[in-house]
């Protein structure tokens, strides 16, 4: 975390701003005021010039959390001297609707206002792209934009925090924001600012539209530039490095993100459709332009009404259909504008069987639209699909979302429709609908609760598809399937086939498969699998019938992609889920929860180097239970269309302990623990000491996040000890642990010292100090370093020891005391030098003589000293 420095220069600049009642701020000289209209704000098309926008802003919003700068001149000089139409903009700018006229958005390590940050978030989920430095993540979390879940909070802790490093090296070269960067190439930034936790994001819903470019090290949890396409927002590009523009290496990262997040609005297809049809007062036909602006000469609109075609309009010549337009066709006249025409006669819409198509200048079909009781074929090239009841009595029906399918089931209808202006759910850009394109090879011995609901949805999108039964597991080439499902609710002797053939499956999976597994059991068929055997992916399940089931990941594709799921629509049924998961990969993606505990009912993982998923409701029984198709067709439809494949998923590792905080004895054991993304399965842990392989620690362990280990006895002290844990099947995916430290219990001898002269056959102390965990001690006497005798095998270590010194030891000035660690040989310390010496003789010998004299009759006693002197030899 930086601290936030102002300086003067900033506090007068804000204060001019402020003072002087002009908020908007054009350095660009070429730059004209627009007047604008207040509206959804409209990202350019390929027809006109990308423009930027950098944020001048020296306030914080409540949300805010670090240090700030707002050195918005740098880059925004570097973007005009680069050859983009960039503006600075202020809080007051951003109040005043200026995004309208915005492309992309950089903040530089600053944060709008509370207020001005409302219109951001609405503008970028919208469509309208960001590019980010540093403390600006903030607001990426706060708006809910990476990740949704976080909405209303800045995230720290739980999705990014500050702690980076103030290198990182690039680990995808591919993506355009990369282009001119190689694997592995180092990236250079500041330390301490922002970075993401790739297992927190890539489990949330911005998972799989999320894609780390940067990590603080080839295959590490922390991403420090990452980029976002999703459907839910613009593109975003988030950078840690708080100077931006002024860190060389990452200009080029800078240039590459402004026209990548540009893209998405460029080189969308020509896509005009119709968007909502009204047979009421007055009636009126509406369309929406996702394309550039385009010349409708010749272009015309049939009506049909009671089976018969009522009239065509033809657009007038020359009428220019804008780029992100809403246009409405209204009947009777009226003046034409370039948002409303005019039929100039009644639209007769009595009978309801109402058709609508829309033919360019060629007369091919562009788009249509039908109620269920319009049975006049529709033109040869026109998609129409009546997979639910739409019936308009003076009601309106109007598109649920951006995607087009050609079906029914992509309207609503309504009392009231939104005329003039997009749908609730519409943000009015392109995003192409990707679904699996088969063949499918579908596993049963008998139809789910006796509905065909899975033949009746592939044959719906012309995806082809082979069922198959139990006597051929293990025999069929899996290979030219997409996706292989596996049925619910199938008689017992399915389930004890399947007992045997379970690798069979996985190994389709490995090899780049999807398998879906439909895990409801118990159902008519009578078949139970749960509590016998493992399904494929290592999935058990508790049996449990029950209706409360929410959305937990509100932004994954399941729940968008073809029709928008609800609450509601995933559980709207008796039973809706058989069961809850209860073991499953920790690195699985939890889509559906049961709403009580939270348990699992929709997850999905990598597995290998393809994907499961898994499901434990009733499926099938959803789609054509209680015809026509309730809510739960909607859920069911989106799980089996979708292709993981084509979003983004990650094999992340995150070594956790050891950290900085560490400190571990040789000789203790100690968990080292790690989490992972993706499907690791075995790694490798090996350790290094100041960046240098040390010893390996195992070869091959599975990787369930921990692992047991003794500390060496052999190891010595250091701080800059790390853990380095690597995928085996992936070397260029590990992390290495922080430095921690790795020391040997000491012992220190404090007693004897070099002064101790001590006699033959007396009492003395020895004393010693130590460090580390030491239960008991051995005491040894050395003389010039040679072993004497031992004094104590082993005694409690608490410091000191009586010693009776023997009698018969040799005088010498070079004795040294050993104590060691009983267990350990290896820890130990010998004292200084010291004396043991003999009693010694005195130079004068002291005789005291007492004598009893008896002095009249009274005894008298006389002590007498005598004093004989030893003489010197001569």
């Amino acid at each position: 975390m930086r601290i936030n420095n102002k300086n003067l220069l900033i506090l007068v600049l804000i204060c001019f701003l402020t003072l002087g009642g002009f908020s908007f701020i054009n350095i660009s000289s070429n730059f004209t005021t627009l007047e604008i209209e207040k509206d959804t704000p409209q990202p350019k098309t390929a027809a006109t010039n990308l423009k930027v926008a950098v944020l001048n802003s020296g306030v914080l919003p409540s949300y805010a959390n670090g240090g700030f700068t707002n050195d918005y001149l740098t880059i925004y000089n570097a973007l005009v001297a680069n050859g983009f139409d960039t503006i600075v903009i202020t809080n007051a700018d951003i109040l005043a609707d200026i995004l309208l006229t915005v492309d992309v958005l950089v903040l530089i390590d600053n944060l709008p206002s509370d207020a001005a940050s409302a219109t951001v978030r609405d503008w970028v989920l919208k469509g309208g792209g960001i590019l980010s430095f540093d403390s600006s993540i903030c607001l990426l979390n706060w708006a809910g934009i990476i990740p949704p879940e976080a909405d209303g909070t800045n995230g720290i802790i739980t999705y990014w925090n500050y702690a980076s490093s103030d290198q990182g090296k690039v680990v995808n070269d591919e993506h355009p924001v990369m282009n001119g960067y190689t694997y592995g190439e180092i990236v250079n930034g500041t330390a301490g600012d922002s970075r993401y936790l790739s297992d927190a994001i890539m489990k949330s819903s911005a998972g799989p539209y999320y894609t780390p470019l940067v990590k603080a090290d080839l295959g590490s949890n922390y991403d420090v530039v990452v980029a976002l396409d999703a459907p839910y927002c613009g593109r975003v590009v988030h950078i840690w490095d708080n100077l931006n523009w002024n860190t060389t290496t990452n200009r080029q990262m800078i240039l590459n993100s402004i026209n990548w997040i540009r893209e998405k609005f460029v080189d969308v297809p020509q896509t005009i459709v119709i968007n909502e049809v009204n047979a009421g007062t007055p009636d009126y036909i509406e369309f929406y332009n996702y394309g550039s602006s385009i010349n409708m000469t010749g272009w015309y609109v049939e009506l049909y009404d009671d089976n018969i075609l009522d009239f065509n309009y033809t657009f007038p010549d020359g009428w220019m259909f804008n780029s992100h337009q809403v246009v409405v066709l209204y009947e009777y006249s009226g003046t034409d504008t370039n948002t409303e025409l005019y039929t100039g006669d009644n639209i007769f819409w009595a009978s309801r069987e109402i058709a609508v198509g829309l033919f360019d200048d060629t007369g091919a079909n562009i788009d249509w639209f039908q109620t269920y009781n319009h049975t006049l074929p529709h033109p040869s090239d026109a998609i129409w699909i009546n997979d639910t009841y739409i019936h308009l009595a003076s009601n309106t029906a109007y598109r649920t979302n951006d995607i087009d399918t050609d079906r029914a089931s992509d309207w609503i209808v309504s009392s009231t429709g939104s005329v003039g202006v997009l749908n609730p759910d519409q943000k009015g850009h392109f995003f192409e609908f990707r679904t699996i394109s088969g063949p499918v090879a579908i596993f049963q011995d008998a139809y789910p609760w006796s509905y065909n609901s899975t033949d009746i949805i592939l044959e719906m999108y012309g995806i082809s598809y082979t069922i198959y039964d139990s006597s051929d597991f293990g025999v069929v080439d899996l290979t030219p399937y997409q996706k292989v499902i596996i049925s619910s609710d199938q008689p017992q002797a399915f389930y004890n086939r399947l007992d045997g053939n379970v690798s069979w499956f996985e190994s389709y999976a490995k090899n780049g498969g999807i398998l879906e597994v439909h895990a409801a059991d118990g159902g008519w068929n009578g078949g139970d699998w749960n509590g016998l055997y493992l399904m494929p992916g290592g999935l058990d399940m508790t049996d449990a019938g029950f209706d409360d089931v929410d959305i937990n990941l509100i932004q994954h594709p399941i729940i968008l992609n073809p029709h928008p799921a609800n609450d509601t629509s995933v559980d709207n049924w008796d039973f809706s889920a058989h069961g809850y998961f209860d073991v499953y990969p920790t690195n699985s993606r939890e889509i559906l929860q049961r709403t009580s505990t939270s348990d699992p009912i929709l997850i999905e993982f990598e597995f290998g180097n393809g994907y499961i998923i898994a499901s434990s409701q009733t499926l099938e029984f959803a789609y054509l239970f209680d015809s026509p198709y309730i809510p739960g067709s909607v859920i069911y439809e989106n799980i089996l269309l979708y292709d993981p494949s084509a979003h983004y998923f990650s094999d992340t590792l995150n070594v956790e302990i050891p950290n900085a905080l560490s400190s571990w004895q040789t000789g203790s054991s100690h968990y080292i623990e790690w989490t992972t993304t993706g499907n690791i399965s075995n790694v490798k842990i090996e350790l290094f000491r100041s960046g240098v392989f040390e010893m390996e620690i195992s070869a091959n362990t599975t990787t369930d996040g921990e692992f047991y280990w003794t500390f060496p006895l052999s190891l010595i002290d250091s701080t800059h000890y790390q853990i380095k844990i690597t995928d085996l099947s992936n070397p260029y995916t590990y992390d290495y642990s922080e430095y921690f430290e790795i020391y040997n219990p000491t012992i220190t001898i404090t007693s004897p010292d070099s002064s101790s002269s001590w006699i033959r056959g007396t009492e003395h102390f020895l004393n010693w100090t130590s460090t580390g965990t030491l239960p008991d001690v051995k005491i040894e006497l050395f003389l010039n370093g040679t072993f004497v005798l031992e004094i104590e095998a082993n005694t409690p270590n608490d410091g000191e020891f009586t010693w009776n010194i023997p009698s018969n030891l040799t005088t010498s000035t070079e004795y040294q005391i050993k104590i060691s660690d009983a267990s350990n040989p290896l820890v130990y310390d010998y004292s200084d030098n010291f004396a043991i010496r003999r009693p010694t003789s005195p130079d004068n010998t002291i005789m005291i003589i007492i004598i009893i004299v008896i002095i009249g009759g009274v005894a008298v006693a006389v002590t007498v000293v005598v004093v004989i002197k030893k003489r010197k030899p001569k």
